[in-house]
């Protein structure tokens, strides 16, 4: 068997997008918990689409918005000075809605003005 950090993070990303289709929810959003809480801190090495993927897929699963918030910050600190596509753009926006009032996700971000 192979541990989640055998994997690189843009496939861990993909594996759980995959898994959000054909798996139990319950299981998949601990093991999601886990990967979130040891990403924060490697959105700028995960590539944008991978970070927010993993953001996106925590947020459909309803990880606890205190977890997500540092991966989210250190996102938010990836994209200030990135331009983004419609899709990731759209990704972003549904990411800092979910955080909402808790995380303040993104703040100074020029696109959240």
């Amino acid at each position: 068997h192979r541990r989640p950090w055998d994997f690189t993070w843009p496939d861990i990303s993909c594996i759980i997008t995959s898994l959000m289709k054909v798996s139990e929810q319950v299981q998949l959003a601990q093991f999601t918990t886990c990967i979130v809480s040891e990403a924060a801190g490697s959105s700028s090495q995960m590539g944008t689409q991978a970070a927010l993927n993993l953001c996106l897929s925590a947020t459909r699963l309803y990880v606890d918005p205190v977890i997500l918030q540092p991966l989210a910050l250190d996102v938010a600190s990836t994209l200030e000075h990135k331009h983004l596509n419609s899709i990731d753009e759209r990704q972003w926006q549904q990411i800092q809605k979910y955080m909402g009032e808790c995380s303040h996700a993104g703040q100074g971000h020029s696109r959240d003005r």
